[in-house]
């Protein structure tokens, strides 16, 4: 179990009770870069269960300056799992393993500042099939808070999240693309939030 630092324990690296906030969300966000392959990019499910929908945001970025990125909004009706729009996000050991997956047909955009207009980078721009398979294993502790009293006094429009944390992983597993798999063994920063 990798050290914590800060008022955390093990089991916060689940979801958690969903707060009465309109707009509560969980979040976790995972990135990863391959410097021999020069291929990174990151993954991330924020739940907003008391609106009904999860926000999923895949991205890969390419040696030759492409950038592959899917972003949706899937109905969810609960805050059980970060699990959605085909990104899972599973914990092996708590604090020290996490497991990230990603199936899905991201836009190839050959200009990144296409997406200043996403209705149409979406709608122009080719499709790929992506396949993402990567475990994350911590190289360092985890920093963060959870709840802090002096915030849950101020309203809820004046808060940022009950607690965040972050930190720094060593990634392998790997990236197919349209069917031609790219072995990842490379480093990353992974965060989870909520409130």
């Amino acid at each position: 179990m990798a050290k914590i630092f800060g008022k955390l324990e093990p089991r916060d690296e689940y979801t958690h009770e969903v707060g009465a906030e309109p707009n509560f969300n969980e979040s976790m966000y995972f990135n990863f870069f391959d410097p021999d392959r020069r291929l990174g990019g990151f993954l991330r499910v924020g739940n907003r269960p008391n609106e009904g929908y999860a926000e999923m945001t895949a991205t890969v970025f390419l040696p030759d300056g492409r950038v592959l990125f899917d972003f949706q909004r899937p109905k969810i009706s609960d805050n059980a799992a970060f699990d959605a729009g085909g990104t899972r996000f599973e914990v092996i050991e708590p604090t020290h393993r996490l497991r990230t997956s990603y199936r899905g047909s991201p836009v190839a955009l050959g200009e990144p500042r296409e997406m200043t207009d996403p209705r149409r980078a979406f709608t122009t721009n080719p499709r790929v099939a992506v396949s993402i398979d990567l475990v994350h294993t911590a190289v360092g502790p985890i920093y963060g808070s959870a709840h802090d009293e002096a915030e849950a006094e101020a309203p809820h429009e004046e808060q940022f999240a009950k607690a965040h944390y972050e930190q720094h992983m060593r990634v392998a597993g790997s990236v197919d693309i349209d069917g031609e798999r790219v072995e990842i063994s490379g480093h990353g920063l992974r965060d989870h939030s909520w409130g």
